[in-house]
């Protein structure tokens, strides 16, 4: 990505942002450069509304039963926020990162980081990760529920949507390891 000046970094709920982020400055400010992070999560609504918004699709408390989620991932976001943030002067790249990166709007490469639902509802089970756009982790059967008729429902929709806009595309499953795909590569195996 080296030559650009923007770069939207995008994937999956479960990824460890924080820790692809701190990589990522901490490889940038070895090479001198100044970064200016956006963090994606910042303009998403509040989680009790988001709780309430996802509510319907879940069914009654004592069933596993649920509806497909009819949400999309704007739904998520503050959206008038979040397209109103651009690139910051000053600096040598400006990067947003997140789940829902690149509904910023941002004309960058995007760099998607996705994860295996295996290996999410690990870090589920392990108090790692949460439900998309939950405050904290929940009871593992209800966040599987959840995860089940909302989250990868609406997130595999974005990931369809995003595509042809993906420039690299990345699996940050095991720790200190990253595979990679190049676009030319990802469309190949579509």
């Amino acid at each position: 990505m080296s030559g650009y000046d923007a770069v939207v970094i995008d994937g999956f709920n479960g990824v460890f942002w924080a820790v692809v982020q701190h990589e990522l400055d901490n490889a940038f400010q070895r090479i001198g450069k100044r970064v200016n992070w956006v963090l994606a999560a910042d303009f998403m609504r509040a989680a009790a509304e988001i709780d309430r918004m996802v509510q319907p699709f879940l069914g009654s408390g004592d069933s596993v039963w649920g509806t497909k989620s009819t949400l999309q991932i704007q739904d998520f976001f503050d959206m008038d926020a979040f397209k109103a943030v651009r690139p910051a002067e000053g600096y040598d790249l400006n990067i947003v990162v997140g789940t829902g990166a690149t509904l910023a709007g941002w004309e960058a490469p995007v760099v998607y980081i996705d994860l295996p639902k295996n290996v999410l509802q690990y870090r589920m089970r392990a108090g790692k990760a949460t439900n998309f756009g939950a405050a904290r982790a929940e009871e593992s059967g209800h966040m599987y529920k959840r995860a089940y008729f909302v989250d990868w429902v609406v997130l595999n929709a974005y990931k369809q949507q995003l595509l042809s806009k993906i420039a690299v595309m990345a699996d940050t499953q095991w720790d200190q390891s990253v595979n990679w795909l190049l676009y030319p590569d990802l469309a190949d195996g579509l």
